[in-house]
């Protein structure tokens, strides 16, 4: 079953997003994104995937749906042999991150205690890399953000980078390899909270 993903661009740009996703039993209700491919979209147009990025992005909104909701073991299920993640640690101001399925799971307990939330903004596809997604966050609320004075959340200045283990054949959905939500290698200023 296919079903259509309705949306607009960011940048003021209204467009009717016609991604075809393949559906995924027991899957809550749709998330509100926008999906971009590499061209320049055209207002009015469909944006095609192929079946490989329909399939990340459906992982990817899998994967949102159960750190929303605090379920580790069904986050941690679609990852690969060895995942990889950053993050902020926003009291620190600094990047954290880590390797491995044990720190993998540490960390999501962590964020699950914290009733972290991410509100999907955009996925970008096919503009990072050909088996990344780029995917913008409109709001991210937690615990922590609400202690340290972000009592609406905040609206992270970067993209997080989504790496998927790299392409094979198959009909099995392509597990993540990496969460990049932090600027791993970047400046740390992106960590640090500015009064608003």
């Amino acid at each position: 079953m296919m079903r259509p993903v309705w949306s607009s661009l960011q940048y003021g740009i209204s467009l009717v997003v016609l991604a075809l996703l393949p559906a995924h039993s027991a899957r809550t209700a749709p998330l509100h994104r926008a999906v971009s491919a590499t061209a320049t979209p055209v207002p009015g147009a469909p944006i095609t995937l192929d079946a490989l990025q329909a399939k990340e992005v459906a992982v990817l909104e899998e994967f949102i749906h159960a750190y929303n909701a605090g379920h580790v073991g069904a986050a941690l299920a679609l990852f690969g042999r060895r995942p990889g993640w950053s993050d902020c640690d926003y009291r620190q101001g600094r990047v954290i991150y880590g390797l491995g399925h044990a720190s993998l799971q540490r960390w999501l307990e962590q964020r699950a205690a914290d009733h972290d939330h991410l509100d999907i903004g955009s996925i970008e596809v096919g503009t990072v890399q050909e088996n990344a997604l780029g995917v913008t966050f409109q709001r991210r609320q937690s615990d922590t953000l609400r202690a340290l004075g972000q009592p609406h959340g905040i609206m992270s200045f970067l993209s997080a980078k989504v790496l998927f283990d790299p392409r094979v054949g198959g009909a099995s959905d392509p597990p993540i390899g990496r969460f990049a939500n932090g600027p791993y290698g970047g400046s740390q200023e992106y960590c640090r909270l500015h009064p608003s």
